[in-house]
């Protein structure tokens, strides 16, 4: 089973993603640190050099390597992999998504420590990530199997309500838990 966790910069994808893998014992893969050690370079210089459409082709290059890897692992996407249509295809077809959401202003807090890592937040203020987070909902609602809201639970309660959900049924496209 291939568990993968969508949403906003900040909303925790990595986090939990960690606390979901130690949970029910699976490797936990960080689709950005994939494409960082396949390609030889950091995020923000693939921005640099080949723009945002080279990345999220790159993207799509190292999304498909890993699943065709990986049967079993708890996949952590890069905050924007599902607004490409071909990311969001494999990643609703082949994995079961959870959609971690955040407010603005929790974002805009978790983010603003580690902007360098984050180019397209340089510079971000509250509306801009407002209006970025709107743009990407439809992306994200489309992927998602699962959604939870981590400005209400904490990781640890998002993390032991999605391996309770994922034990106890099947999910079904837009739930929420």
């Amino acid at each position: 089973m291939v568990i993968s966790l969508t949403g906003f910069m900040g909303c925790g994808k990595s986090t939990i993603g960690k606390i979901l893998a130690t949970r029910l014992n699976m490797p936990f893969i960080d689709l950005d640190d994939e494409i960082i050690r396949r390609e030889g370079r950091s995020i923000a210089d693939i921005f640099a050099t080949d723009g945002e459409k080279g990345f999220r082709a790159k993207e799509l290059q190292h999304l498909r390597e890993v699943l065709d890897e990986h049967d079993d692992m708890i996949l952590s996407l890069g905050g924007g992999a599902v607004t490409t249509p071909e990311c969001a295809e494999l990643v609703h077809g082949r994995t079961t998504c959870v959609w971690l959401q955040a407010s603005p202003e929790t974002v805009q807090k978790r983010t603003s420590k580690r902007l360098g890592n984050r180019p397209l937040l340089d510079g971000a203020d509250l509306d801009r990530i407002r209006e970025m987070m709107e743009r990407r909902d439809s992306a994200y609602r489309g992927a998602a199997h699962i959604q939870a809201d981590t400005d209400i639970l904490g990781v640890y309660d998002v993390a032991e309500m999605v391996e309770m959900y994922l034990r106890s049924c099947p999910p079904r496209a837009d739930e929420e838990i």
